[in-house]
């Protein structure tokens, strides 16, 4: 009977040990996913900001001079696409409630955003008689929404998570591409 007990104290003990063990790995498991999301995000708020630094350039050199009105996708790619890390809800189950609170506001600019863009696109898909000063004022307001985006995405960046430079060239200039005009 003592021998039966000691088996079924080493068995209980075993057991218990490999509970802990798995608890731990699952911890680690845990951990170890976290760290590659919020890797990823950094890696996607650094995307957002490049984009916005690259839309401004778009903006600022559109021009109504030559008459003509530019293509809608320059436009259309001003836009962050929802389907970016960032709008997911999975992302801020593993985040502090701080940094979710500020990705929430930081998500929520950049969707009103691109409803902005959207009413811009109808307004010129749309519209019979185009007035020059109202494109011209979406563009303004576009690109003053671009620059305070950025600097969301870079107070981001350099409060929460590690900064790493940009990778974009510098002296990038964007190409723009014009279309008949509506509005001469």
């Amino acid at each position: 009977m003592e021998y039966f007990n000691s088996d079924l104290s080493a068995a209980v003990i075993g057991a218990i040990a490999a509970l802990v063990a798995n608890f731990f790995i699952l911890i680690l498991l845990d951990k170890r996913k976290k760290g590659n999301e919020l890797k990823l995000l950094n890696s996607e708020i650094e995307d957002i900001q490049r984009h916005c630094k690259a839309n401004i350039k778009v903006l600022d050199i559109i021009s109504f001079d030559n008459g003509k009105l530019p293509s809608s996708m320059h436009f259309k790619k001003l836009k962050v696409y929802e389907s970016s890390i960032l709008f997911s809800p999975e992302m801020y189950r593993s985040i502090k409630v701080k940094i979710a609170k500020d990705l929430y506001r930081f998500k929520t600019e950049i969707r009103n955003v691109n409803i902005e863009i959207d009413t811009l696109l109808d307004y010129l898909n749309n519209n019979h008689k185009i007035e020059i000063a109202v494109v011209e004022e979406y563009i303004e307001y576009i690109k003053g929404k671009c620059v305070y985006i950025g600097k969301c995405a870079s107070s981001l960046n350099t409060r929460k998570f590690k900064y790493s430079k940009n990778s974009k060239p510098a002296n990038y200039t964007p190409r723009i591409i014009y279309e008949e005009s509506k509005f001469l």
